[in-house]
């Protein structure tokens, strides 16, 4: 009788304060997210059907944080309530970005933040921010409301029973997770395999896979890792020269142009260009267009080396695919969603093309039209061995697009001044921006020279055809950039080499179904050159991409290169890459010849030269400084502060009527929209009166 009691006790113990509590309310917020992550209730539906160990298993999560308020004794309904509202408002982020850029939301994105912040209007509408900043007010607001009007459960007791009963509820929970977990393993209704996040939300849900992107970070070590597992790698690399793989030094000479200047240079300068969302828009199935919107590239496909690239993201995530084509490593083995630039390559170098290249004697530079702290690229290019680099905040006489990005058309001159300044040859890694998503819903050009007409067979006659219209008319203006730059060099004569290709499709919403690519994770390259390299056409992974490059060229150096000739195509080619990224960035570094890392670059910053040469202040006390060079980033420096600096042309800029007393030196900074400074001018001046 006794023990009848006692299990009567606890199953009501089990059945009102845990099961019926809190995983009633985790059922609900799980069919709130998942309808969020889907887009509707439908899909919400036939994931809870078709895929019923997952859901238990997200509904187990969200319930596990809910009973964290078993351990605030008085102020549960509080915390129950908040814990709540954070769900709901990271699944409807989820469903916001999910629209914008086709990847889904991640712990990864909260580092992006700051970045996001100062490109915001370039992906919303003024009403839209508006809106989105009056929902924040109003849910701090309601949090507020919510701490003063919920009662306190002035029942519970604060002593150590309390506790250990409360620790003993989470605990329960704890165990239904962990076996709702191990199930899912076991059966293969749960994986910790993210190569793809898209599908992986998809598969396995939003609270599943978004709780995995907050634990799992880096690269876990791996079982095999050993100073001898190394070894038998490096030792399998041995004989894999660029030379013993195909084209030799000697052959690369020979081939180039006997008429150009350079023609005794050993190898040509390297032009390399990841273009922002940029495919051909054939590929998509029910539309005519009045103009072919990439003319050029298709020439290219047609006349020179060309194949599919297989990349790491899709709609957005254009670092990931930077990273592979520059390191020719893979990003799925790193954390759910995690960008390398913003984790490990912040604090450490990597092996990268510029770093070997660079041993060759090559310049190296990275040009990129957009902010250069974005990505933390003016921190990680010094990592990744470039000497110089050259944002936004280095560049003149920039057009801008509807949204607010650069247009390409400035890179060409950038890229052209860069190559004549050097002695070198030069490796230029170039990141376009303009054809950057949003895809305004909105017409937002009057008069466009392309127009998209859907097939009545494939899209009703409502179908808003201005995102893609827009998409069109900016990529056909990418590819007039292209196409210019190359008939630049062609005028210059000296041997060169450009490599042109897509980081990522356009988060435009067309899935697989609507196009006719191999994947949605495939973008096209092209190899174009002047000295009369014969590549054969073949379809590569991003991570592939460098190796073919330098090998054709026949330049030898970098483990990765030697990795990739040694093993593309066996058994061991993943686990085996696996265990080199981890030596590399985590472990030992037994790859490294010595054991010794790379270290960073002296990474300076532009084409020009950028002077303070004189300074006066006027009676309203506005300082007036001039010199040569400045541009809209350019911001006056006073005894280190930076202030908030009006441009009015290349030769003078200005601070209005704030100059303070008593300053001795001043200088002038390249800085971000946030004023965070990138790099400063070539001299410092005395301040007027110092």
């Amino acid at each position: 009788m006794k023990s009848e009691g006692l299990l009567q006790r606890s199953v009501q113990f089990l059945g009102h304060s845990v099961f019926t509590g809190f995983l009633l309310n985790g059922f609900v917020l799980t069919c709130i997210t998942e309808a969020f992550n889907r887009q509707s209730v439908a899909g919400m539906l036939r994931f809870m059907a078709g895929s019923p160990l997952a859901f238990l298993c997200n509904m187990f999560i969200i319930s596990l944080t809910l009973c964290l308020s078993l351990l605030v004794v008085r102020r549960r309904y509080f915390v129950q309530a908040f814990i709540s509202l954070v769900w709901i408002v990271m699944g409807a982020a989820n469903c916001i970005i999910l629209t914008y850029r086709m990847t889904p939301f991640s712990a990864e994105d909260f580092s992006l933040l700051p970045m996001l912040a100062r490109i915001v209007k370039n992906y919303m509408t003024p009403g839209l921010i508006f809106t989105i900043a009056a929902v924040i007010v109003s849910l701090l607001i309601g949090t507020v409301v919510l701490w003063f009007r919920l009662p306190k459960d002035m029942s519970a007791k604060t002593s150590m029973r309390s506790l250990r009963l409360n620790i003993l509820k989470t605990a329960c929970m704890v165990l239904a997770l962990s076996f709702s977990l191990n199930m899912g393993m076991k059966t293969q209704a749960l994986s910790q395999d993210f190569k793809n996040l898209a599908d992986a939300y998809e598969e396995y849900g939003f609270a599943y896979c978004f709780s995995n992107s907050v634990v799992d970070k880096g690269i876990a070590k791996p079982e095999l890792y050993s100073e001898e597992m190394m070894d038998i790698i490096v030792s399998g690399m041995e004989n894999t020269s660029s030379a013993a793989c195909g084209v030799t030094a000697d052959e690369t000479v020979k081939t180039t142009s006997a008429d150009a200047e350079s023609a005794d240079s050993l190898y040509p300068d390297i032009i390399m260009i990841q273009l922002e969302s940029f495919f051909d828009p054939m590929y998509i199935k029910g539309f005519t267009y009045s103009h072919d919107p990439v003319p050029f590239f298709r020439h290219l496909k047609e006349e020179e080396t060309s194949g599919f690239l297989t990349v790491p993201v899709v709609g957005a995530g254009t670092a990931n695919t930077e990273f592979e084509c520059l390191t020719g490593m893979s990003t799925s083995f790193f954390g759910a969603g995690e960008y390398p630039y913003n984790t490990v390559l912040s604090e450490q170098t990597c092996e990268s093309l510029a770093y070997i290249l660079g041993d060759h004697g090559y310049a190296t530079s990275a040009v990129h039209n957009n902010t250069g702290t974005f990505y933390n690229r003016n921190t990680v290019f010094s990592n990744m061995g470039f000497d110089n680099f050259i944002p936004e905040e280095y560049m003149y006489g920039i057009e801008r697009t509807y949204t607010n990005w650069a247009k390409d058309a400035v890179l060409t001159d950038v890229i052209m001044d860069r190559l004549d300044i050097t002695d070198a040859q030069d490796f230029i890694y170039t990141i376009t921006v303009q054809s950057h998503g949003r895809y305004p819903q909105e017409e937002a050009l009057s008069d466009p020279y392309i127009t998209v007409t859907p097939d009545i067979e494939f899209y009703d006659e409502n179908y808003n055809v201005y995102p893609l219209e827009y998409y069109v008319n900016q990529i056909c203006e990418v590819d007039q950039f292209t196409e210019e730059l190359i008939g630049r060099l062609e005028e210059r004569g000296a041997p060169a080499m450009v490599i042109m290709y897509g980081d990522h499709l356009p988060a435009l919403g067309f899935d697989e179904d609507d196009l006719t690519l191999p994947s949605l994770y495939s973008t096209e390259y092209v190899i174009w050159d002047n000295f009369g390299f014969d590549m054969q056409d073949t379809d590569l992974e991003a991570e592939q991409l460098g190796t073919r490059i330098l090998t054709e060229l026949g330049i030898d150096g970098g483990m990765i290169p030697a990795f990739h000739r040694a093993y593309d195509g066996t058994s061991e080619y993943e686990e085996y890459l696996e265990l080199v990224e981890y030596d590399m960035f985590y472990g030992k570094g037994y790859i490294f010849e010595g054991g010794t890392r790379r270290e960073p670059t002296d990474l300076t910053f532009g084409t020009r030269a950028i002077t303070a040469e004189g300074c006066s202040v006027d009676e309203d006390g506005t300082l007036t400084v001039y010199g040569s060079g400045f541009n809209e980033s350019s911001k006056i420096t006073i005894d280190g502060k930076i202030y908030d600096t009006v441009f009015e042309d290349e030769e003078t800029i200005t601070l209005e009527g704030r100059f303070p007393s008593g300053a001795e030196k001043i200088c002038v900074m390249q800085c971000d929209s946030n004023l965070e400074p990138l790099g400063r001018g070539s001299n410092e001046i005395d301040a007027p009166g110092a």
